[in-house]
Order: structure tokens, then C-alpha cells, then sequence
């Protein structure tokens, strides 16, 4: 399918689909299905303004796909921008969690090890959050990271955080491996 055919295909579904932002994340998903990066951004661009910039979801696929595409620093404004809409009413800790992700593959560990930490004590039922906040997972680095984590494991800190995730979710498989209990 050529891109002309999607674009005439996307306005045929979104004329007589409503709500508007249902229609959009109908219309990203396909977007996303046939590998149209450009129109899946613009797409997640207009259901992000559409809400005012509150729609935590379509600020995260937005914030993903401009991290897929290699645009890391603004992916980190949109999520911040959108926080500020929120007025950081979203205890999902998704966009924290995002942010994580993204400081990691910049490479800012400090920030990274940060924004994990406050997604898993806004979802303190997360094991994956926790996972991420013990930075275990920053171990592969060189020690040549921005932020000043240089990429290596505080093991007393990743212990600690672990343990604070146990004491969450108490018996929770991962958590419990990573402690070597």
C-alpha cells in the first residue's frame, strides 16, 4: 500500500469514526503495523494536541516512536511537557518510567536510576519498575555515560531497591531472583 492510499484510507476511517481520539489510536496502530513512521508521528502528534497534551498514552507511543526514531531529546520534552499538563495527576508512572527508559539509552544513568525509582514508587505493585530502578540493567555500560553513572551497578543501592520492591510485592518471583533469595 502506498502512502497516498493510507493517508486516503486513514481520512475514510476517521471521518466516520467517533470519538476522534479512538479513531486516532485505531489509525496509529495500523500506521505502526505498516511501518510508516512519519504519518504514525503525526498521527500521535494530533491525538496528544487533540487532549491537550493530556493523554498520557498517546504521549508515551509519541515519545517511543520519536525515541525509535533517534530524537531522544525530544521525546524527554514531550514527556515533560505532558507531565506539566497533568499537573502530574498520573500515578500510572508510565511517563517516569519512559523518561527512565530514555535517559538509559542516552545513556544518563543518574537520571535514568531516578525517573525508575519515582515510576516504581508511584506503582509500588510494578515489579518491572522496580527491576528497572535497581539499575541492574545499566551494568552493560563503559563507564562513559553523561549523567555520571558511568554505566556500572551501585550493588547496595540495586539491593536496597529490590528489597523496598519485596516489601511491596512480598514472594514476587523476579524481585526475589535478582536477590538471589
Amino acid at each position: 500500500m502506498r502512502e497516498s492510499e493510507c493517508q486516503v484510507s486513514m481520512d475514510s476511517i476517521t471521518s466516520r469514526c467517533s470519538p476522534p481520539l479512538l479513531c486516532l489510536s485505531i489509525c496509529s496502530h495500523w500506521l505502526l503495523s505498516l511501518f510508516s513512521l512519519l504519518l504514525l508521528l503525526g498521527f500521535l502528534f494530533t491525538a496528544l494536541k487533540a487532549s491537550d497534551f493530556t493523554n498520557i498514552g498517546a504521549a508515551n507511543n509519541l515519545a517511543e516512536s520519536l525515541r525509535l526514531n533517534g530524537d531522544l531529546q525530544l521525546a524527554v520534552k514531550l514527556l515533560e511537557h505532558t507531565m506539566t499538563r497533568t499537573n502530574q495527576s498520573d500515578l500510572s508512572g508510565l511517563l517516569e518510567h519512559a523518561l527512565g527508559g530514555i535517559h538509559e539509552e542516552s545513556r544518563d544513568f543518574t537520571q535514568a536510576g531516578k525517573w525508575y525509582l519515582t515510576a516504581a514508587l508511584l506503582q509500588p505493585q510494578n515489579a518491572q519498575y522496580w527491576l528497572s530502578a535497581s539499575t541492574l540493567s545499566f551494568q552493560a555500560g563503559d563507564g562513559e555515560g553523561e549523567g555520571g553513572g558511568g554505566g556500572e551497578v551501585d550493588w547496595q543501592v540495586a539491593e536496597n531497591v529490590l528489597a523496598r520492591g519485596l516489601s511491596e510485592i512480598p514472594l514476587q518471583p523476579d524481585l526475589l531472583f535478582h536477590l538471589g533469595k
